[in-house]
């Protein structure tokens, strides 16, 4: 009972990782899509093309994976009405701008760790630990799957360190139980000081990284 009493499971299991796999969902495709796009460009010859026009590289490395972010929007939306339909998970209390407002978040704070993957993959032209780590900790560590409440305390201590661990608190809020702005006001910050400390850290990294691919030659190798 007091299991399933912590962090949003007062509704149930399956409710708390249905949102926990939507979301972690997100973190793989800020992960993946980054440094893919960055690789599709260079097997196919048209990244240093881009680099020379006029536009900015936050745009080139931003709309690069703005498909797949839209992809996986639609994906959740299907698991979530799949689990509404088939599996009586009840959305109706979802207080939808409140959401939306945590998914905003979410994806510029899982954006930082994905626009690195892709700075380090640019550089050392192959699989970059960074995503690897940061997927790796986001799973075992960030509430996916299970409370961070089971957790260990000194495990505990690391989960509030990772933007999952907020992003999933506050979804679970406003999705499961209707909780406004306010409500999740804690978490929101939270993923906000990511956002701006992430975001530009791997905006300064991906041009530190073409910088160095043109002095080495290797921009368009792979």
């Amino acid at each position: 009972r007091g299991f399933m009493a912590m962090e949003g499971m007062k509704r149930g299991y399956f409710p708390f990782v249905l949102i926990g796999l939507a979301f972690y969902g997100y973190l793989g495709t800020a992960l993946g899509s980054f440094a893919n796009a960055i690789r599709r460009e260079q097997v196919q010859g048209t990244l240093e093309a881009m680099l020379a026009t006029r536009t900015s590289l936050s745009a080139i490395v931003f709309c690069s994976s703005l498909w797949r972010f839209c992809y996986t929007s639609l994906e959740v939306v299907f698991y979530l009405a799949l689990g509404s339909l088939l599996f009586g998970v009840k959305l109706g209390a979802m207080n939808l701008p409140a959401t939306f407002v945590v998914l905003a978040l979410t994806i510029m704070a899982f954006s930082g760790f994905g626009i690195l993957s892709a700075s380090f993959v640019l550089v050392f032209k192959r699989g970059d630990p960074v995503g690897y780590a940061v997927s790796t900790a986001s799973g075992l560590l960030g509430g996916v799957y299970y409370p961070v409440a089971v957790l260990p305390s000194w495990l505990q201590g690391i989960a509030p360190w990772l933007p999952i661990t907020h992003a999933l608190r506050a979804a679970r809020r406003t999705i499961l139980e209707g909780a406004g702005l306010g409500a999740v006001s804690h978490e929101l910050v939270a993923l906000a000081l990511f956002a701006a400390l992430l975001l530009p850290l791997g905006l300064v990294a991906f041009k530190f990284a073409v910088r160095r691919a043109k002095v080495d030659g290797s921009l368009c190798q792979y």
